[in-house]
Parts: structure tokens; sequence; C-alpha cells
């Protein structure tokens, strides 16, 4: 097994339109079992490593979407997060400045699992908006996988989303997601978890 068979990849995992509501439809980022091993030990600030990075290249995706003719009823916040170029300031915890009305706070402090890999992502300015690992080793996961790479994430748990009601929060928990669990395989590969 090599580390470029398990990175993920955005296309991997695709953002839906629900076909009930008009909210995204729920998207599942698989956690690989080897970042769930409790012999492991990883730097408790990950997440926020790569949040920056995390945080310009959703600014760009969102581009794609915002012409988009299913995503057209979040057209308004899709403009108003491109109208400025966001920039990450850590206080307390992690921020997307500026926003006015939509000033957002991003955290991942209450989230840990035991070995310090990121349990949960959260909007912490929107408590309910969140990312966790689900302990349901069945939750239906949508991925666009090889036979090979679906074998290779088997037994895996998944981050789920819980009340994620725009694109735009969609799109940068499932990006956040996506660049931890690169991260943490990263780390383990270079020997460093």
């Amino acid at each position: 097994m090599e580390l470029e068979d398990l990175l993920l990849k955005k296309e991997e995992i695709p953002l839906q339109r629900s076909q009930i509501e008009f909210y995204p439809a729920p998207c599942n980022v698989p956690v690989h079992p080897l970042l769930l091993d409790e012999k492991r030990r990883f730097d408790i600030r990950l997440a926020h490593t790569v949040f920056p990075m995390v945080v310009q290249e959703w600014h760009e995706e969102l581009k794609t979407y915002a012409g988009q003719p299913d995503w057209k009823d979040e057209r308004d916040l899709i403009e108003e997060y491109l109208s400025v170029k966001p920039r990450v300031v850590e206080r307390e915890a992690l921020y997307v400045e500026p926003y006015g009305r939509y000033g957002e706070r991003w955290e991942t402090s209450r989230g840990r699992l035991t070995n310090g890999f990121p349990g949960a992502l959260s909007n912490g300015a929107h408590t309910s908006f969140f990312v966790n690992v689900d302990d349901d080793l069945g939750a239906e996961l949508r991925m666009n996988f090889s036979d090979r790479k679906r074998e290779l994430y088997r037994g895996c748990r998944p981050y789920s989303q819980h009340n994620v009601h725009t694109l735009s929060h969609a799109l940068l928990l499932r990006n956040w997601a996506i660049a931890c669990v690169n991260e943490g395989l990263m780390q383990v590969f270079a020997g460093e978890a």
C-alpha cells in the first residue's frame, strides 16, 4: 500500500443537491483506519495547520458553483463570500474574515480523538454545523472510488455531516476533512505519527 493510493481527491467525494430538500446531500469523508490507531500520536493542531490552505482553495472552488443552476438559491450567499478574498485569523478559534453578516468561526478544539487526530470540525458560531468521525462503520459512503481504493478503505469510519444546510459550509467542511485525512496519512507514511 502506497501513500498515493490512499490520498483522497475532491472529485472522489462529490457534493450534490439533495433530492428531498434544498440542502446539499449528505457527504461522508472516509477516515482510513491508520488514522484511528490509538498507538499513533498526531499533532493536535493538524486541523489548524491545514485550514488556511483549505480556505483559499474553498474560495476559488466556490467560483465554479456561483453560476450553476442547482445552487441558484444560494447565489447571493456565494457571491458575498466571493466579493472579498478571505484571510484566516487565529484567536480563541480560527476565523475567516472579513465576512460581515456571515462572519465565520471554525474550530476543532472540542473534537479530537485520543490519538490527537481531529474527530470534529465545526463552525463554532453556528454549532449545528459540524463534521465528526462517525462510529457507524456501515454508514453509507457516496464515493467515486476505484475498486482498489474502496478495498483499501474497507473498515474506515467516516466523517459525517450533521445539519449542514448550505453549499458553502458543505464545501468547506468536506475540503477540510479531506485535507485532515491526507495530512494525517502523510504524517503516518513519513513516520511522524
